[in-house]
C-alpha cells in the first residue's frame, strides 16, 4: 500500500469511505487477479456497508503503520548487517 485516506463526497453522510492506494508497481498484478481491463489505482470500502466505520478505519490505519514501521525497522537492519 502506499496510502490510505478518509473520502467524504459532496458532504453527504453516505458517501463516507476509507480509500486504500496501492502502490503503482502492483496495478498490474490487481488488474490481472481481478481480471479488469484497465488497472484500479484506488479501492474504496464505503462506510455505509460496516457496522463500526470509524473503527475500522482507525485500525486500518494504525495496522498500515505498524507495518511501516516494521518495514523500516527490516530495512535498517539490513543495511546495518552488511
Amino acid at each position: 500500500m502506499e496510502d490510505i485516506r478518509f473520502s467524504q463526497l459532496y458532504g453527504h453522510w453516505f458517501t463516507r469511505s476509507t480509500v486504500i492506494y496501492p502502490h503503482y508497481t502492483h496495478h498490474e498484478k490487481i488488474r490481472e487477479r481481478r481480471k479488469k481491463w484497465m488497472p484500479t489505482p484506488a479501492h474504496s470500502i464505503d462506510w455505509i456497508l460496516i457496522e463500526n466505520p470509524k473503527d475500522y478505519h482507525k485500525n486500518v490505519m494504525q495496522a498500515w503503520k505498524e507495518k511501516q514501521k516494521l518495514d523500516k525497522d527490516k530495512l535498517e537492519l539490513g543495511e546495518t548487517e552488511k
